[in-house]
């Protein structure tokens, strides 16, 4: 089915339009935003005015269309800061559904907050221990404290971007009065937090939403600013704190030309960063890592979940494994031949260990490759290994970051018979020893996906034996494999080149030498 999802911020209105599956995975199909400043008509008039209105319902005419013209067999919809506290929002309300049919409903900070955290918790890797994830809007700032598996606490305060940027902002550069008299509202308001927020001892700091994400885009440097997804994206705090000395030093106009930060945002990029800089201070974080999900997707997910309660998993790994299996399944992949490919890329790893030295969490990207590396063939059987790693960049995978997502693409890339170059820009993105060790990774999907050359699953177990020449693969079969034998000697150059070994192929049937 198909489900369109609203959110009416203080800031701007955003729109999801998602195809779901049956596993409750889904697909965006349409994304829509529009800033209308809610907040600031409410900052002045304690309403929204009567011009806002009219974008409003105008805004929210517009997505109802785009939703129809897909086909939307449901829309969910609320508000949140701004439409909380003026006066005349339920008019709002009402005339909004009288226009569009769609009813919006006004929810509280804590609801807000709880949405908020269902995306971020199905869409990046928290683990077993508390994370706190805030969440920068436009009218309200929302704390929240869980891991992978629950909510533990939650708490909306009133540190929205635009409002704190519409009540203590005078001038242009910001005065050092505007900075102070904007430190002492953040530190009252989170003061009465602080003790209980540093009660959970959360060793992970997660922000969602646009005002966060454009400070680590623009802190980060511009690594991965060309991925289709920022999700996971992390910006250490010494580069953040580089970048707000230069916010708070800059005139809007020089702002706008930061890498990161749009126009709009610019205009209330600086309260939102103080925000920022008096949390990380607090509890002591040395990275801001991006949840690309955060309210629109929460309520995506609510609608999802009273459809299917499918749970997708409390660890992190069980949420990057169903993102995977979800991507290789929505373009209908040959599972018996990905799964023997990632059985036998893992045996590889595992016995080739001492030869290439590789941490763990490679291994699993490894497996996460091979499980993709052939989704590509239902675009194009030719050169399906470029449309593999299309699919795998922009295939909304949850619980990686863009630099894993870039491995992940390399390996569906080269696993062929490709030279690794830095012209694919994914792969030219990682630095030179993530480059180096990616390409190992690529030599061993080669010599797994060889052996399953004749897609019948025929081999079960590998062994091996290394001298200083020669790695010996023991190949246990239980049936001829002559076309894998034949494959193995077309890919086995690059692992050969990268170790100054000879691969040796030994085929064993029912236990027994031939």
């Amino acid at each position: 089915m198909k489900i369109a999802a609203i959110d009416l911020g203080s800031n701007s209105f955003h729109l999801i339009v998602a195809q779901v599956y049956p596993n409750a995975s889904f697909e965006t199909l349409a994304s829509e935003k529009e800033v209308l400043r809610l907040a600031d008509s409410v900052a002045v008039e304690q309403r929204i005015n009567p011009l806002t209105v009219q974008q409003a319902i105008s805004t929210m005419t517009r997505f109802r269309s785009i939703a129809d013209s897909l086909g939307v067999e449901e829309i969910t919809a609320v508000a949140t800061s701004a439409m909380r506290e003026a006066s005349n929002s339920q008019n709002v309300v009402s005339m909004i559904k009288d226009v569009t049919g769609i009813d919006v409903k006004v929810i509280s900070g804590d609801e807000e907050a709880r949405l908020i955290f269902l995306a971020i918790r199905k869409g990046v890797s928290i683990g077993s221990k508390p994370a706190l994830a805030l969440d920068i809007g436009g009218g309200s700032l929302e704390f929240m404290v869980g891991t992978q598996s629950s909510l533990s606490w939650v708490r909306s305060l009133k540190l929205g971007a635009a409002r704190l940027s519409k009540e203590f902002i005078t001038s242009d550069p910001i005065s050092k009065k505007d900075i102070e008299r904007l430190k002492d509202k953040i530190n009252r308001t989170i003061d009465p937090v602080e003790k209980t927020i540093a009660s959970f001892s959360p060793t992970q700091l997660i922000g969602s939403s646009g005002t966060l994400t454009a400070l680590v885009k623009a802190a980060s440097s511009g690594n991965f600013l060309s991925s289709p997804s920022s999700n996971q994206l992390s910006a250490s705090k010494e580069e953040l704190f580089t970048l707000g000395e230069k916010l708070i030093k800059s005139s809007l106009s020089q702002r706008e030309k930061i890498p990161g930060i749009d126009s709009r945002r610019a205009e209330i990029i600086v309260p939102g960063w103080l925000v920022l800089e008096s949390v990380m201070e607090r509890f002591g974080f040395e990275k801001l890592m991006i949840s690309e999900w955060a309210l629109r997707e929460g309520l995506l997910l609510e609608a999802i979940l009273r459809h299917d309660p499918l749970d997708w998993g409390q660890e992190p790994k069980a949420l990057r494994r169903h993102s995977v299996i979800s991507l290789a399944e929505r373009f209908d992949f040959d599972k018996s031949h990905s799964f023997q490919v990632a059985s036998l890329a893992l045996q590889l790893f595992d016995i080739t260990q001492e030869l290439h030295g590789l941490k763990s969490y490679l291994r699993e990207l490894l497996e996460y490759g091979a499980m993709l590396h052939d989704i590509g063939e239902r675009v194009s059987k030719k050169d399906h290994h470029k449309h593999s790693a299309y699919l795998i960049l922009n295939g909304n995978l949850r619980g990686f970051s863009p630099q894993e997502i870039a491995i992940l693409a390399s390996l569906a890339r080269f696993h062929h018979n490709k030279k690794p170059k830095a012209s694919f820009e994914p792969f030219g993105q990682l630095d030179p020893n993530c480059r180096s060790q990616v390409v190992i990774l690529i030599s061993l999907l080669r010599i797994a996906d060889a052996l399953d050359a004749s897609r019948s699953s025929s081999i079960s177990n590998i062994k091996s034996r290394i001298s200083p020449n020669v790695l010996e693969l023991i190949l246990k079969a239980n049936n001829e494999i002559d076309l894998e034998i034949w494959a193995l000697r077309t890919k086995r150059e690059l692992f050969e080149e990268i170790f100054s070994i000879r691969i040796e192929p030994i085929v064993e049937l029912y236990g027994l030498p031939t």
